[in-house]
């Protein structure tokens, strides 16, 4: 394991990206996932029909997640415009993910410069209760547009700029999360695939056609459908 370490030891991993999963979650999820309804001395074919129950929750679950996503406003923690953005294109789950990062960024972190050109400038983030040797180096560069790394690699792991960037981006006064940060697979904008159509969320408001969302709806009702007559003898 230890020969193998360049595989599964965080540190070799930073440039990899994992959407926020590890080894661990995943072994940690899909216990859950039978949270409930199985147990070590659930039978086989009692397994098959809890299986289907825990099926059926987690879209129902999904469902309601949606509903509320298209339903509701996020609530920001501040007026300034890279948060407005990233409420408006992120889903609601991804934007509270976002806002933690925001927040912390806010209240906790300070910085030291270690180089500045009319290119580039680097900088030592890190909170003033935390050793200097434990912050991050950040670089920005604002040439052709706008772009931050650091050394946490939040970003490339995880897909969500970390708080060390974003304040960064705040301290030179970036009005706007560059789109090329806005990974597309979190936005409300993600594509639905509705048979062999793929209609887009931005589409809801769209006068000349049906929305997506209603669409949407229709689809999972007549899945339900589906599942209650095969069921159903009559």
């Amino acid at each position: 394991m230890y020969n193998q370490r360049i595989h599964w030891a965080k540190p070799f991993l930073k440039d990899t990206f994992f959407a926020g999963m590890t080894t661990t979650e995943r072994s940690e999820s899909i216990n859950s996932f039978f949270d409930g309804f199985v147990n070590p001395r659930t039978m086989l074919n009692e397994f098959v029909v809890q299986y289907d129950k825990e099926v059926e929750s987690r879209r129902a679950a999904k469902e309601d997640e949606y509903f509320k996503t298209m339903n509701s406003r996020p609530v920001l923690s501040s007026v300034h415009p890279i948060e407005a953005k990233t409420g408006q294109c992120y889903t609601r789950k991804i934007f509270d993910t976002f806002k933690k990062e925001w927040t912390k960024d806010i209240t906790n972190l300070t910085h030291e410069t270690i180089g500045k050109t009319t290119e580039e400038s680097t900088y030592r983030v890190g909170q003033l209760d935390v050793d200097k040797k434990y912050w991050c180096i950040v670089t920005f560069r604002s040439l052709d547009q706008v772009s931050v790394t650091c050394s946490c690699a939040k970003y490339e792991t995880n897909g969500i700029l970390c708080k060390h960037s974003l304040y960064v981006m705040k301290k030179k006064h970036v009005k706007e999360l560059p789109s090329h940060y806005i990974l597309p697979q979190w936005t409300l904008n993600a594509r639905y695939k509705l048979g062999s159509d793929s209609i887009e969320i931005e589409e809801m408001n769209n006068e000349y056609g049906v929305s997506a969302y209603t669409l949407w709806c229709v689809l999972s009702n007549f899945t339900k459908l589906i599942e209650q007559a095969r069921d159903s003898p009559s």
